[in-house]
């Protein structure tokens, strides 16, 4: 189970309870506008803290994102990330910020 210190740092154990792999499942999802999969996607990974889901996604754009995307993305994940300090509901906070990756950016 992810844990989180007191001050919220991500530690480098918390990263790995969630896969590359995993992360490259998502970003088929979202490269496809696959809609329903990311959704289930979000659903099955809802044990892990959105922090640490933004930062795998941010730490693997070079490697799934076109160029022109990257500062988009990164605007979108930020938002998002201030977002989730506020919101009650999680999971919807992740998907619409998964639905606004999806609709704006081009993968490779």
């Amino acid at each position: 189970m992810p844990t989180i210190l007191a001050a919220g740092e991500i530690t480098p154990d918390i990263l790995v309870d969630m896969s590359d792999q995993s992360v490259a499942q998502l970003i088929a999802h979202l490269k496809t506008k696959d809609f329903k999969s990311m959704r289930n996607w979000v659903t099955n990974n809802s044990d892990v803290d959105s922090a640490v889901i933004f930062r795998k996604i941010y730490d693997s754009l070079y490697d799934y994102a076109e160029g022109q995307s990257i500062p988009s993305i990164i605007i979108i994940l930020a938002d998002y990330q201030y977002k989730a300090a506020f919101v009650s509901d999680r999971e919807l906070n992740i998907v619409a910020c998964l639905t606004e990756i999806m609709a704006s950016s081009t993968w490779k």
